[in-house]
C-alpha cells in the first residue's frame, strides 16, 4: 500500500508541473517525445549518475572532511547537477533545442523527473509517524521538487544561450549555468539542515520561483518581438499576420480547419529559423537558409488554396 501511495505523491505533482511548463510554451511548444526523454533521463540515468557521482567525491575525500553537511551542501549538488545536466549537453546540439525558452522546458523535465525519483525513495523509506510522512510529502512535493526543476532549467538556458555563441562565451555560459545550479541546490540543502534556516529556505524557493516564472515570461516576450518582427516581413496576408502573432490563432474560424495547425506551425518555425539565420554562424547557417525556403515554400502553397 505504501509503495502505491507513495507513487503517486511522487508522480502526481511531477506530471503536473511538467504538463504547465509543456503548456506555457505556447510559441512553439516542444515536442512530447522529445520532452519524454528528458524527463526519464532525470527520473533514471541522472539518479544512477548523481549517486555514483556523490558516492565517488564522498569516498574520495574521506568521511573525516566529508561530513553530513557537507555532503549534503557540495557533494550531492556536485554530483546530481552534473548528471541531470548532462543529458542537456547532448540535446542542445539537437535542432529542436534552438532558444533560453526551449532550455527551460528541457531543463525543467530533467529536474522534475529526478525529483520525482528522489521523492519516491525519501517517500518509501521514511518510517515515522504518518502525520510527519504527510509533511514529509507536502515539502518535498512543493519545495524540493521545484527546487530540481529550477535549477536544471538555469543549466538548461544558459545552454540556449550558448547554441549561437562562440569560443569563450559559449563555456562561460555552460559553466556558468552549472556552477549557478550547484549554488541553488546547495543553498537548499544547507538550508533546511538546520530548524533555524528551514523557513529561510522556503523563503528562497518561493523567490526563485517567482523568478522562474518572470524569466519564462521575458523569454516568451522576447521570442514574441521576434515573431512580430520576422513574420511582418513576409509575403503573408496582413490579417493573417496579426493573427499569427496574437493568441488568436489557437481559435478556430479564421481559416480552413484543416490547414489552420500547419499554417501556424510553419509560419512561427519560419520566423524563429530567421532570426537563427541572423545569429548563427556556419553549418546552422547553411541549414537554417534551407529551412526558411522550404517553409516559404509551404506557406506560399497555404495561401494559394485560401
Amino acid at each position: 500500500m505504501l509503495i502505491i501511495i507513495s507513487s503517486i505523491a511522487s508522480l502526481l505533482p511531477a506530471s503536473l508541473y511538467l504538463y504547465f511548463i509543456w503548456k506555457t510554451d505556447k510559441n512553439e511548444p516542444e515536442p512530447v517525445s522529445f520532452i519524454f526523454f528528458h524527463f526519464i533521463w532525470g527520473a533514471v540515468g541522472a539518479v544512477i549518475v548523481g549517486a555514483a557521482g556523490s558516492y565517488f567525491i564522498t569516498t574520495a575525500f574521506g568521511n573525516s572532511i566529508f561530513p553530513d553537511l557537507l555532503e549534503a551542501v557540495v557533494s550531492a549538488p556536485v554530483a546530481e547537477e552534473f548528471a541531470k545536466g548532462l543529458f542537456l549537453l547532448f540535446s542542445f546540439r539537437s535542432m529542436k533545442f534552438d532558444n533560453i525558452t526551449d532550455g527551460l522546458v528541457y531543463g525543467g523535465a530533467i529536474g522534475l523527473g529526478f525529483g520525482m525519483t528522489e521523492n519516491f525513495i525519501y517517500f518509501i523509506t521514511y518510517e515515522g509517524l504518518v502525520k510527519y510522512w504527510v509533511v514529509l510529502v507536502v515539502i518535498r512535493s512543493s519545495f524540493t521538487i521545484i527546487m530540481h526543476m529550477i535549477s536544471t532549467s538555469v543549466v538548461g538556458a544558459m545552454l540556449g544561450m550558448a547554441k549561437f555563441s562562440e569560443g569563450v562565451s559559449k563555456i562561460y555560459l555552460i559553466f556558468g549555468g552549472y556552477f549557478t545550479a550547484v549554488l541553488i541546490h546547495g543553498a537548499w540543502n544547507f538550508s533546511v539542515s538546520f530548524m533555524e534556516t528551514f523557513y529561510f529556505g522556503l523563503i528562497f524557493i518561493i523567490a526563485l520561483t517567482i523568478f522562474f516564472v518572470m524569466f519564462f515570461r521575458y523569454s516568451l516576450a522576447k521570442e514574441q518581438l521576434i515573431l512580430q518582427k520576422e513574420l511582418f516581413e513576409e509575403d503573408i496576408p496582413n490579417e493573417h499576420k496579426l493573427i499569427l502573432v496574437s493568441n488568436k490563432r489557437f481559435k478556430r474560424g479564421w481559416i480552413d480547419e484543416s490547414i489552420r495547425k500547419l499554417y501556424i506551425k510553419t509560419a512561427i518555425g519560419l520566423a524563429f529559423n530567421k532570426h537563427q539565420y541572423k545569429i548563427s554562424r556556419g553549418n546552422l547557417k547553411d541549414f537554417y537558409a534551407s529551412e526558411i525556403e522550404r517553409k516559404r515554400s509551404i506557406i506560399k502553397n497555404i495561401i494559394g488554396k485560401i
